[in-house]
């Protein structure tokens, strides 16, 4: 194995405490969703309404927040949520078999097309039989609901090996573009052969799922198509990962040793017809996560990477898997890029937001403890990992979401400015910052988790008032021991409120329950630095300064 080069942090330097004092993240809420089996995330996505849906899997029957029947051994379960996190609906998809939900998009009327494989035949919620009926091999399937999660309809798409799709997404037209992996040749719904073991596998369809065409982009050996994204006035702009050299309809050679993939960008027009392709990566493994258009029609991309300083990529690793970012122009061409990881696994950058800032948030999962990187350490444990940049790349900030047992993949969105849903899926009881029990407690199988973060020096709706509190002072700031508050209310007392105290890492460390409108809180016990005093909806900053009474 050869030896990477690294820089290992050993305790938190004046600067790193310093990059987290100005842009912390306060905690709002979490919850739990779940039932008595075993639950998965997979995506995240804000609606019109103000509202998110969550998207996954599921192999468990009513019960929990469950309320629908399985229907085989995994199926598509999504959960609509209102802005404060909780449920208003849930609904479950399936046949038989194992089907497994990947991405949720609204579509224009304001429903939603759900799109994931499926090896299940004619029943439950499918309406149409496998292609391969003999080995149940993966298709895409693709359920169409409305607002309300009624099922509209649903297509599969298929010939007779493995087809395992990525995501699909609504066209101008109103139809639909259908993306994945295949490794199928000409078959069933595939008019075109594979080029090697998978290739990226594209349909379009009209607005009820009939298909229109399909088209096969590949090399020799193996490509996983993950994402695509509208390309403004140009196309469309599939993304995913290939180990193929120039070979099939692939033109550009890989950077990395042999069967070493590297991410893989293919852009095609309206009718399938390619346009152009980039290939991104170093010398080693390169696996391509999830990309995002930017304002002047840029992109942001994001995947894992093994590779130290060679081919596009211009830092070494930090040890094993890292972080591993690109901006591009409209054409492709890099801006920069950026490595972030630390001392062990920092990999599968699950998810990108662009934020109100014009930056960058990326979520994804670490084992590493502080160093490179990142500031806070995990125990070895895989936790969810949240790095914030700005538009030229500079690390800003970045947040380890703990809980008791670590987390799988993970999904963000900016909910509002300065404000982020993270869901991901643990098998975790109570601990960390995960407030509720998981709902198998026998077998502790997984659920799906969802926290909300503000940034609490941005204005946003975690400064809005509440019922209990007209305006909040804080005296004196700084302080030494002692802090006053002062509800500024025309009462003497208040119904009972819990103040709590919040460190720069969002960690709650101590709080009291109050009635009164002047209340002093006791700070003696605390180091000196910045804090975060939240009652109800709102988070004022204090600084603690001094060891002396106040």
């Amino acid at each position: 194995m050869k030896i990477r080069l690294f820089t290992a942090l050993l305790f938190f330097t004046i600067s790193n405490l310093i990059i987290n004092a100005q842009t912390p993240l306060v905690k709002q809420w979490d919850y739990r969703y779940g039932g008595m089996g075993s639950e998965q995330a997979s995506e995240i996505i804000k609606t019109n309404d103000g509202g998110f849906l969550i998207g996954g899997f599921s192999n468990s029957g009513i019960g929990g927040d469950k309320s629908d029947s399985l229907r085989g051994y995994i199926d598509y379960w999504v959960i609509k949520i209102d802005a404060a996190g909780i449920k208003q609906w849930d609904k479950t998809f399936g046949g038989t078999k194992n089907d497994q939900l990947f991405k949720v998009v609204q579509t224009s009327d304001n429903g939603y097309i759900l799109s994931g494989s499926s090896a299940s035949r004619a029943n439950g919620d499918k309406t149409e039989d496998n292609r391969d009926t003999l080995n149940n091999s993966n298709d895409y399937w693709i359920v169409k609901i409305d607002s309300v999660g009624n099922k509209q309809w649903d297509k599969r798409f298929g010939s007779k090996s493995y087809d395992n799709l990525g995501m699909a997404t609504q066209t101008s037209d109103g139809g639909y573009v259908v993306a994945g992996y295949s490794s199928s040749g000409v078959g069933g719904d595939k008019t075109q052969p594979s080029y090697g073991s998978y290739d990226y596998w594209i349909v379009k369809t009209d607005a009820v799922g009939n298909k229109v065409w399909d088209r096969v982009f590949g090399g020799n050996y193996i490509e996983w198509m993950f994402f695509l994204e509208f390309f403004a006035n140009k196309g469309i702009v599939v993304g995913g990962s290939s180990s193929s050299g120039i070979s099939g309809n692939k033109t550009t050679p890989n950077w990395g040793t042999i069967h070493a993939p590297d991410y893989w960008i293919v852009i095609i027009d309206n009718f399938g017809n390619k346009i152009s392709e980039r290939n991104l990566g170093g010398i080693e493994t390169d696996n391509f996560g999830i990309f995002a258009q930017t304002p002047g029609n840029g992109f942001i991309i994001g995947g894992t990477s093994y590779s130290d300083s060679s081919g596009n990529k211009t830092q070494n690793a930090y040890n094993l898997a890292d972080y591993w970012i690109i901006k591009t122009d409209s054409s492709f061409n890099i801006e920069w890029d950026r490595t972030l990881g630390a001392d062990s696994d920092d990999w599968f950058v699950g998810d990108i937001a662009l934020t109100h800032d014009g930056g960058y948030i990326f979520c994804g999962k670490s084992n590493s403890d502080s160093s490179g990187c990142k500031t806070e350490s995990n125990n070895k444990q895989y936790f969810t990992w949240l790095v914030k940049l700005d538009s030229a790349g500079n690390q800003l900030w970045d947040k380890t979401i703990y809980n008791g047992t670590g987390s799988l993949h993970s999904y963000i969105v900016e909910s509002e400015p300065g404000c982020y849903l993270i869901v991901t899926t643990t098998n975790s009881g109570i601990g960390g910052y995960k407030t509720q029990a998981n709902w198998d407690t026998t077998n502790s199988s997984n659920d799906i988790w969802i926290i909300k973060y503000c940034d609490s020096t941005i204005t946003t709706s975690i400064t809005a008032l509440n019922s209990n509190v007209q305006q909040l002072l804080l005296y004196p700031n700084p302080c030494n021991d002692v802090l006053n508050i002062k509800f500024n209310q025309n009462a003497d007392a208040l119904t009972p409120s819990i103040i709590r105290i919040i460190d720069i890492f969002g960690r709650e460390v101590s709080s009291k329950v109050t009635t009164s409108v002047n209340t002093k809180l006791n700070l003696e016990m605390l180091p000196n630095g910045i804090y975060f005093i939240k009652i109800g909806n709102v988070v004022k900053k204090v600084f603690k300064a001094g060891d002396s009474k106040g």
